[in-house]
């Protein structure tokens, strides 16, 4: 009996998510791709593995048997061409960096200083499959994550914490010169805030107390200052902060490079605002893998020395 290993992969997506749709998504093929390649598997290995049902889909016996032994299987078969390249005991190779919004900065912060330091190492850098490092399975070979998603309770893969991103507010110059620098909390109300409300997928950030400290800290009675606008991105804060427009609360790594202004030191407590908790994922073969390790070590040498990037733990 023999059957193709992609499937595997697809299959453990599919017994993450429950629901062929979802796991489609994250693939990043069509849902009937999905059903098709299922199908092909349990016509491989000769025995249905999932059934559909009104509450999703759901694992027949062999189907939860082949989901326990799985993760194994595809860490060997994953395994092999690393430890292969291993005996080398040479930082070289692609590696495949999955980033989102700290991560992203991190790489284009510090790129030019990596590339001189191990030019034998290529990074395939990947800003939307974030939501593949939820799903063990589903990614292969040698990567590895940088990430504020919230840790799934299993995971056949590293989960470093790195650190906490920290937010304090910032305004532009040109802003300040037009509206003033406030130095209290009684200068900053009449400013032109900016608000965050979270989308549905970041709905457990659903305090706005910890969300939008900057409009309730200093004030009495739990009423928050009036805000200028609302936004759901805090790249999209940046922006409008560094066309001059406002004073927004973003993570400190994000002013870096800019003319941004950080205001209210000693006033503003950033440890009652949100936060985003930072880890490095990658999977447990990668280890041995010269060129994961570089980089993984390169990433901890960098937030460690600069204050900026993260809180440490």
């Amino acid at each position: 009996m023999s059957f193709e290993i992609n499937l595997l992969h697809t299959f453990m997506t599919v017994v993450g998510c429950r629901n062929l749709t979802h796991a489609a998504e994250i693939i990043g093929i069509e849902q009937p791709a999905v059903s098709k390649q299922i199908k092909k598997l349990q016509e491989q290995l000769g025995v249905e593995l999932i059934v559909p049902h009104q509450s999703g889909l759901v694992l027949t016996p062999e189907g939860e048997y082949l989901a326990r032994i799985a993760p194994s299987m595809l860490e060997g078969v994953d395994r092999l061409p690393i430890d292969l390249k291993a005996i080398k005991n040479k930082p070289e190779g692609e590696l495949k960096v999955i980033v989102e919004n700290f991560g992203r900065d991190l790489v284009n912060e510090y790129i030019l200083e990596f590339s001189r330091l191990f030019p034998n190492i290529t990074l395939n850098v990947r800003t939307e499959e974030y939501k593949s490092l939820l799903f063990s399975g589903q990614l292969s070979g040698a990567f590895v994550g940088i990430t504020a998603l919230p840790k799934p309770q299993k995971s056949s893969y590293i989960w470093k914490r790195v650190g906490a991103s920290q937010f304090f507010p910032f305004a532009h110059p040109t802003y300040l010169e037009e509206f003033g620098h406030p130095q209290a909390w009684d200068d900053l109300d009449g400013h032109r805030l900016v608000r965050y409300e979270w989308n549905k997928g970041y709905s457990y950030y659903n305090d706005d107390l910890r969300n939008n400290s900057l409009l309730y800290q200093g004030r009495e009675g739990g009423k928050p200052r009036k805000h200028f606008i609302t936004t759901d991105d805090v790249f999209h804060c940046k922006a409008l902060l560094v066309k001059g427009v406002g004073i927004g609360a973003i993570p400190a790594y994000q002013s870096i490079s800019t003319d941004l202004v950080r205001l209210l030191d000693g006033v503003f407590d950033p440890k009652k605002n949100i936060n985003g908790t930072t880890h490095l994922v990658y999977p447990t073969y990668g280890v041995r893998n010269y060129a994961l390790k570089t980089f993984v070590d390169f990433v901890l040498d960098k937030v460690k020395k600069d204050e900026n990037w993260l809180q440490l733990p």
